[in-house]
């Protein structure tokens, strides 16, 4: 009963979310909103945005796994990478682990080796978008509402980063010839020598720094890419206002409230961005600034979400199949 509710909790909270979202932007001025956007711009700002983020996830991909577990093609990453598109949304533990099965069938990457080498790529996913959530609420001092959010973000934040470096630098210290006595303890013997810790008990400095620049570029895109659903509206939001507050949405739809961020994401950009929206439409009062942010981010959403799933379906059903048969 328990792993039911946990499983179809999100959906309410996402649900009841979206609901009291379209009680603000009814349904008939979605439907107006929906003909005044250039649907065109649309399609080749969503498939543009898709592929070019398709490619730069992989290279983090090609890099990590190459790393940690064993070496493979930036063209084999590209086909792990599609593959999981395919399989994230009906499961994210089924989709990593489908990777790590592929891998581990078609090249003996080591099972756990594989898991622990994407569990250290989203953890310094995590890390990155925390670290720009961190900075710009320093520079900017970004409001939601008429509330102040920068202590809850530095404090979060400060305490999410505080902890990866203790985490970080405790896998250091385990190295050291002076941690011999302690490493031989039963628990810690158990976690240091657990195959799903490998990359962090492998990864040196040098590592940190090589991910984080491979991810920030990554997550950055990400984050002015949240202006590209307003443009089909001719709405632009100043460029300080989208760093400022973006980071704080992504690492809000990281958390396991709602699937995916679906509503909380929406939620959050109506709140921060709709008092900085300009556009002709807004000018005319032909549509709010409320409708414009929500019907874009839907639809970007869902967007997103086509590409994935006909880009995975396709390589899943072709090549990533075939290769995982062998």
């Amino acid at each position: 009963m328990k792993k039911w509710a946990s499983k179809i909790s999100p959906w309410i909270i996402a649900v009841l979310i979206l609901y009291l979202l379209f009680k603000q932007v009814p349904p008939a001025t979605i439907w107006i909103s929906f003909q005044k956007a250039n649907w065109l711009l649309f399609f080749f700002l969503s498939i543009t945005y898709f592929l070019i983020l398709f490619f730069l996830d992989s290279l983090g991909l090609a890099w990590v796994i190459s790393r940690f577990a064993h070496p493979i093609s930036y063209k084999e990453s590209l086909l792990l990478r599609a593959g999981t598109y395919f399989l994230m949304p009906l499961n994210y533990n089924l989709a990593q682990a489908s990777m790590a099965g592929f891998l581990k069938k078609t090249h003996g990457a080591p099972f756990f080796k594989t898991l622990g080498s994407v569990a250290f790529l989203s953890a310094a996913d995590l890390i990155a978008l925390t670290f720009l959530a961190f900075i710009s609420v320093l520079i900017f001092n970004p409001t939601l509402g008429h509330y102040p959010i920068q202590s809850a973000v530095l404090g979060m934040g400060g305490a999410l980063l505080g902890s990866f470096f203790l985490w970080a630098g405790a896998w250091q210290l385990v190295k050291k010839p002076i941690m011999a006595k302690w490493t031989q303890k039963k628990i810690i013997r158990w976690i240091v020598e657990n195959p799903i810790f490998f990359a962090f008990r492998q990864a040196k400095p040098s590592d940190y720094i090589k991910i984080f620049l491979l991810r920030i570029p990554c997550i950055f895109f990400v984050v002015l890419s949240f202006s590209f659903p307003l443009l089909v509206f001719g709405a632009r939001i100043p460029l300080g206002i989208l760093i400022a507050t973006t980071p704080i949405i992504l690492m809000a739809g990281t958390l396991p409230i709602t699937p995916a961020g679906l509503g909380t994401v929406q939620l959050l950009c109506v709140e921060f961005y709709k008092n900085h929206l300009t556009s002709p439409w807004l000018e005319t009062g032909a549509l709010q600034a409320s409708e414009i942010i929500l019907v874009g981010s839907l639809a970007w959403v869902f967007a997103n979400l086509t590409w994935k799933g006909l880009v995975g379906l396709s390589v899943f059903l072709s090549s990533y199949r075939k290769l995982f048969q062998k």
